[in-house]
């Protein structure tokens, strides 16, 4: 068993936490529900320590981000909008790391649509400050009725328990392995320790898939202490989400998507050390991605359906398969 220990009154004198939120959004009021879920944080027994910055990375966003503000949040939440043109959420998020404030001490993120438990930020804030490094909890996806853990078939409860509160354990075992089978972490619900992870960027290259698993097996390869929450403190909303919304095989944007997988396996391939039990998993996906992206051209050219095609071309191109999807959809 982990002991979690007290929060020391004068060790949470100047407890700075950062939340970072990139947003794009073509309907108004969706980031108003997240920012209702933030602001109605139940901080307690931390409330008096904490000062949190809320920084929002508006990437050329249709809805702005201004207007989407309520007027009433709590005096402990200071709200920072950063401008800038359209790059994606990988770029934006970075925008809003290299903008941290001084002293800022932990980092939690919030995506645009998702909405936490009240208590969420503060069994992260207690996890953090008993010496762990990172943080997640459950979370669940919108439409889906089984949890992410449940999903990944990630047990959190055979790991030691935390003591002082509930539901919390000390992850054992080989952090990337899990990312790279079965990822369990969701953006929306971690936090961590902003010096111990300072030098890490999401990667713009991953920018429609695998950035986050990225950043996550970056973040188990530093070997850091790792909390997990067995508690579902995140629910993931349905804004505007360039995966999630392209996994319907044969519509639109299939492709496109198929070709992201495709991207963040061979970069995986490419730029990680892997086991030969890991390595013949990311090459049965490679091949099964490969697989799919030439079948949804397929699917599109007999279609006439031609607007993804170019992008997709210039990178299958190099993978040999478009001239035998060309031939098969004659």
């Amino acid at each position: 068993m982990d002991k979690l220990g007290k929060p020391d009154a004068h060790a949470l004198d100047r407890l700075n936490v950062a939340i970072v939120t990139s947003y794009f959004q073509r309907e108004s009021g969706i980031l108003r529900r997240t920012a209702q879920s933030i602001a109605h944080q139940s901080l307690s027994p931390i409330a008096k320590a904490v000062l949190v910055d809320w920084l929002i990375v508006d990437d050329g966003s249709p809805v702005s981000a201004l207007s989407e503000l309520p007027d009433d949040l709590p005096s402990w939440l200071h709200v920072r909008v950063i401008q800038q043109d359209n790059q994606g959420a990988a770029m934006a998020r970075n925008r809003a790391f290299d903008a941290l404030p001084e002293g800022t001490k932990y980092v939690a993120l919030c995506d645009s649509d998702d909405e936490w438990s009240k208590d969420h930020l503060c069994r992260g804030i207690l996890a953090l400050e008993s010496g762990f490094d990172f943080y997640f909890s459950d979370y669940q996806k919108l439409t889906i009725t089984k949890t992410t853990f449940d999903l990944c078939r990630f047990h959190p409860q055979t790991f030691p328990r935390v003591d002082q509160l509930d539901d919390l354990y000390a992850f054992n075992g080989d952090f990337f392995d899990h990312v790279l089978r079965a990822n369990p972490v969701g953006t929306s619900a971690i936090l961590f320790r902003a010096a111990r992870f300072r030098n890490l960027r999401f990667k713009r290259a991953l920018a429609r898939a695998g950035e986050d698993h990225v950043f996550w097996m970056e973040v188990g390869l530093l070997a850091p202490r790792i909390c997990v929450s067995s508690r579902l403190e995140v629910k993931y909303g349905y804004g505007v989400n360039i995966y999630a919304r392209s996994k319907q095989w044969g519509e639109p944007g299939t492709s496109a998507r198929a070709t992201a997988d495709l991207i963040f396996y061979l970069y995986v391939a490419s730029r990680f050390l892997l086991t030969d039990d890991q390595r013949s998993l990311v090459e049965q996906r490679i091949r099964g991605f490969k697989s799919e992206a030439m079948q949804n051209i397929i699917h599109g050219l007999r279609l006439l359906r031609f607007s993804e095609l170019p992008v997709l071309i210039r990178f299958l191109r190099r993978q040999g398969i478009v001239k035998s999807a060309v031939k098969q959809s004659l």
